[in-house]
């Protein structure tokens, strides 16, 4: 879940931004690989929009990156061997709107987790280094909160 484009925000001190405008990104990681799921939906006229549907063996995922910048945000970087690099803008930078008292590290934390971002990275990082066998490796039980479907 991202800020969609040309978004209103707002939120109470201490908690995640809110949008008016989102960009979801839903990842099912299977046994075999990955389906990706987005859209658009926009809750200030009530409409979704930009359907797109994306799947991939693990081993097609060729690198991960993640890249913060105080100025910007975060964003992830997909590069699958059989096509371009995607970039998927994750978070927008919000260090200049915070009250004085509050820490914007501690703030970007909570919005990285609120949107499930934080567990995606670490998955899509450990795939894109060690493949399927990084799954493998850490079995079911030690996936939690991680859920692979069958």
């Amino acid at each position: 879940m991202a800020p969609g484009p040309s978004y209103k925000r707002g939120r109470v001190r201490g908690g995640p931004w809110r949008y008016s405008h989102y960009a979801f990104r839903l990842f099912l990681f299977t046994q075999d690989g990955i389906r990706e799921v987005s859209s658009e939906f926009n809750f200030s006229d009530a409409t979704c929009r930009n359907e797109q549907r994306s799947n991939y063996r693990f081993d097609a995922l060729s690198s991960v990156q993640v890249t913060e910048n105080v100025d910007v945000g975060y964003d992830l970087e997909l590069v699958l061997t059989n096509g371009p690099a995607r970039k998927i803008r994750i978070k927008d930078a919000d260090a200049h709107q915070l009250a004085p008292n509050e820490n914007s590290q501690e703030i970007s934390e909570i919005n990285l987790s609120a949107t499930g971002s934080t567990h995606t990275f670490r998955l899509l990082e450990g795939i894109a280094a060690d493949g399927k066998s990084w799954i493998e490796r850490r079995g079911p039980d030690n996936l939690a909160p991680f859920r692979i479907a069958s």
